[in-house]
């Protein structure tokens, strides 16, 4: 694939980076769906994963089209190799902390609940960031995908407050699911080549920058 890239061009890893972490998580996030703990969170679930396969679709038409090799959106989400995707490891860990039972099978809610926080809480931020793209089309996704994100993490919000304030057993687990991933969201600031080569050219984000406030955010919910 060419990954060449103009002034109005975010680099294809880039775009490739932001639609596989979406649709990784996206996917993550609908293996809930008919096994949510409750109607309404089965189908708040299942369209949360409909948003983040959406923003990957939107994303993966972009790169097709930029690149001129016949790539399309499905050929990019399921004909490359496992080593070929660029998403953040966060998103494709299992729905459990290892070290805890779960009474759904391979899924806790509490993990689900604590990634979708931390991921939302940073993507906020990113496609804030990125409506001011040179990117255009990017831009315009960004512009779309921050509602998307504002009530993704608005949702978890709500949840990490309940969970706290609920029974000693859903506060251990929260705990324990914040212990167990938030070590994963270094990842975030550890800038690729890929992501620092978009943020000079005015496409990307500089990831450093958004950190002070990603703090500000998950402190809202006592986290470091």
């Amino acid at each position: 694939m060419d990954m060449r890239t103009t002034s109005a061009q975010a680099p294809l890893g880039y775009l490739l980076h932001l639609a596989d972490t979406a649709l990784v998580l996206g996917q993550r996030n609908a293996e809930w769906c008919g096994h949510g703990p409750a109607l309404e969170e089965d189908i708040a679930l299942a369209n949360m994963s409909l948003d983040l396969i959406g923003q990957a679709r939107l994303l993966y038409s972009h790169v097709a089209e930029a690149s001129a090799s016949g790539a399309t959106e499905d050929t990019l989400a399921y004909l490359r190799d496992a080593p070929q995707f660029r998403n953040y490891t966060l998103v494709e860990l299992p729905h459990r902390v290892m070290a805890l039972p779960t009474s759904s099978g391979d899924r806790d809610f509490g993990l689900t609940i604590v990634r979708n926080f931390l991921y939302s809480a940073l993507m906020v931020l990113v496609w804030e960031a990125l409506r001011g793209s040179q990117d255009a089309q990017l831009a315009a996704i960004a512009a779309k995908s921050i509602k998307e994100a504002n009530y993704h993490l608005r949702h978890s919000r709500d949840w990490l407050v309940r969970l706290g304030d609920g029974t000693d057993e859903s506060k251990r687990r929260a705990q324990a699911a914040l212990d167990y991933l938030l070590p994963y969201t270094q990842e975030f600031w550890s800038d690729s080549a890929m992501e620092t080569s978009a943020a000079r050219c005015g496409v990307g984000v500089d990831m450093a920058s958004l950190r002070g406030r990603y703090r500000k955010t998950t402190a809202t919910c006592g986290f470091p």
